[in-house]
């Protein structure tokens, strides 16, 4: 581990660390590592997943929420960005929103409004943050509902685990397009 991660962990004692190793002399093979903290305290490596080839297709965030993916567990798994903080309000909306998978078969991906934080640091930011919610909300919206289909574009949306493991992943990798990379869901 470099410096700046063993910071992290330091400090964070309940994070678990995900990475790619590499080739190496003795294998020639990238891989997916997973790092978690023992019963000594000491950081070691607990879990890897060989892959079968570079890892690294497109850009970082989609490639980082599929990595990431491989060590996910349960039959749902939600998307958040790191400065979502888990609010109080995600939390208390989870148990209704999951009985939602049970009523319907068809239901692959609930998608919520993402909470805006920057649309107050300025005029840039303020229309970043109405253009975000034209897209994000109100179009996506209409697009749920007359037309049943949604895009995966909101960040606290909620993914069924089965369907996104098995048609590869919750973003698009791609080097070449860079419109939206979650919205194609895998």
């Amino acid at each position: 581990m470099n410096g700046e991660v063993e910071a992290l962990v330091e400090q964070f004692p309940h994070v678990t660390v995900n990475y790619v190793e590499q080739p190496s002399g003795d294998n020639d093979n990238f891989a997916i590592a997973k790092l978690s903290r023992g019963a000594d305290g000491k950081f070691k490596r607990t879990h890897r997943v060989q892959l079968p080839g570079h890892p690294i297709v497109g850009e970082g965030k989609p490639e980082n929420q599929n990595m990431g993916l491989v060590w996910s567990r349960g039959m749902y798994v939600q998307t958040i960005d790191m400065n979502q903080d888990a609010h109080l309000a995600e939390g208390l909306k989870l148990r209704n929103v999951l009985r939602l998978y049970g009523s319907d078969e068809d239901i692959v991906l609930i998608g919520f409004t993402e909470q805006l934080i920057s649309g107050r640091q300025g005029s840039v930011s303020s229309f970043a943050a109405t253009s975000e919610a034209v897209f994000g909300t109100l179009l996506q919206r209409f697009m749920t509902n007359p037309l049943r289909v949604r895009m995966h574009y909101g960040h606290p949306d909620i993914w069924d685990g089965a369907f996104i493991r098995s048609s590869g992943g919750v973003s698009k990798a791609s080097r070449r397009l860079h419109l939206s990379e979650d919205v194609y869901g895998g």
